[in-house]
């Protein structure tokens, strides 16, 4: 199914938006459309690392357990 979608653009954008629809020779539309297409790629789904959040056990924080330094100084002598 096809919708139809009006946007005003400021010229600053409609200008740069005719110029290289003229150099590539890409109608506008279709530009926009792959734009769309690509920022909603980057945004649609989660992140890499957000995966990963809670993946691993362990105390909070790290840096102000000592019971936690104290095991790693072992581990790394």
């Amino acid at each position: 199914m096809r919708s139809t979608l009006t946007i005003r653009l400021p010229d600053e954008l409609a200008d740069a938006l005719r110029r290289i629809s003229r150099q590539s020779g890409v109608p506008q539309g279709d530009i926009v459309r792959q734009a769309v297409k690509a920022h909603l790629g980057q945004t649609g789904g989660p992140t890499v690392m957000s995966r990963y959040f809670g993946a691993i056990g362990g105390p909070a924080d790290l840096s102000t357990n000592t019971t936690y330094r104290r095991a790693w100084r072992k581990k790394r002598a």
